[in-house]
């Protein structure tokens, strides 16, 4: 297995704010097969879960091919390599792998081509990922901040459709404990309140009436 971050003595560090805390993130370069595993409750694969639960990662893989945008970065990472760093957690180090938060795409995708490219001079480009290693202490809460900030405000990634927006903002504000206050939801998000409490009360509608479609407009509510 790829040595852990802490083990390369001169690794490169990222200042990064989430919430309002500064972490320094260590980079790592990862085996995609080796070294990480897909999140089940990776939020962007809300539609296609439709209340199943995945039995293996071939079958989370195979719902984030179906997502919006997928070959797009596919050829994206084919032609220009990943451009952007994927996001992973493990609890403490006897884990044997770490888990992707953030980037699972990116990670299906270089699994792809590495497998596509069997037998070819190129092919071990799409064998690592690189990462940024959240810090182990990073709980629920921080990882809702991560993921508001980078999917709804954020530059560089695909930002979520309005269904899996409103999930979230319901799940996360409303779940047994709630996670965070709508307010502060909508602060880590960009948005006013007014617009978090209306895409919340679209879902409680949707979740209602088994209305989902409704939340996959844009409009900014049902």
């Amino acid at each position: 297995m790829t040595p852990s971050p802490k083990d390369d003595p001169n690794p490169r560090k990222y200042l990064e704010r989430i919430g309002s805390q500064e972490y320094h993130l260590l980079e790592a370069r990862l085996d995609v097969h080796e070294d990480v595993r897909l999140w089940t409750d990776n939020p962007r694969l809300l539609p296609h879960l439709a209340g199943r639960n995945p039995g293996d990662e071939d079958e989370l893989a195979a719902m984030l091919k179906d997502t919006s945008g997928y070959s797009t970065l596919r050829n994206s990472i084919r032609d220009l390599g990943q451009l952007e760093p994927i996001y992973v957690w493990r609890a403490n180090s006897r884990h044997p792998k770490y888990l992707v938060i953030e980037g699972a795409t990116r990670v299906t995708v270089l699994r792809e081509l590495w497998t596509k490219h069997e037998g070819q001079a190129d092919r071990d480009r799409f064998r690592f990922a690189i990462a940024k290693v959240l810090p182990e202490e990073f709980g629920h809460k921080e990882r809702a901040i991560l993921l508001a900030q980078k999917h709804v405000r954020g530059t560089g990634v695909r930002n979520w459709g309005r269904y899996v927006q409103a999930k979230f903002i319901h799940d996360q504000v409303e779940g047994d404990p709630p996670i965070l206050t709508l307010t502060e939801m909508a602060g880590h998000m960009g948005k006013s309140t007014s617009w978090a409490s209306r895409l919340r009360d679209a879902y409680r509608f949707a979740k209602q009436w088994g209305l989902y479609a409704c939340l996959d407009t844009s409009r900014e509510s049902c």
